[in-house]
């Protein structure tokens, strides 16, 4: 039936049609071949992303390991320098007691020199020597 129609068309009909489906045929092909080169270059472009990403990836390992290994470092060194508290305290409690322990003793000598003599002149040298003891021990 189609071979029929042909036929009866003029040739500048034949002519026409041949040149519409030319010009059609061309358009689908420039239309692929765009899309052709675009999807190559978008093949290159993702080639590219990937390889700047395995890249950037490998940079990222390096440099999270650098960190944690001086982040690790600087944990040591700060554990180096940790005050033990509980250390700490007990040294101040021990500290404190032998000071209270050696002031009663001190008093003790005192009460005893002077109620052994309570002379105004006693009295003053106890109170020099008190005062020199204290000086002493400030420096």
């Amino acid at each position: 039936m189609l071979s029929t129609i042909w036929g009866l068309l003029s040739i500048k009909t034949k002519l026409g049609v041949g040149v519409g489906l030319l010009i059609v045929i061309l358009g689908i092909g420039g239309i692929i071949s765009y899309q052709a080169n675009k999807i190559d270059s978008l093949k290159t472009e993702l080639t590219t992303c990937q390889v700047e990403r395995k890249s950037e990836r490998f940079i990222f390992e390096e440099e999270r390991v650098k960190a944690k290994t001086v982040i690790d470092n600087q944990n040591s060194k700060i554990s180096e320098y940790e005050v033990d508290t509980i250390a700490a305290t007990a040294r101040v409690n021990e500290k404190e007691k032998a000071l209270i322990e050696e002031r009663v003793i001190q008093q003790q000598q005192v009460d005893k020199e002077l109620s052994a003599d309570s002379s105004p002149n006693n009295q003053l040298r106890v109170v020099i020597k008190i005062m020199k003891d204290f000086s002493d021990e400030a420096n």
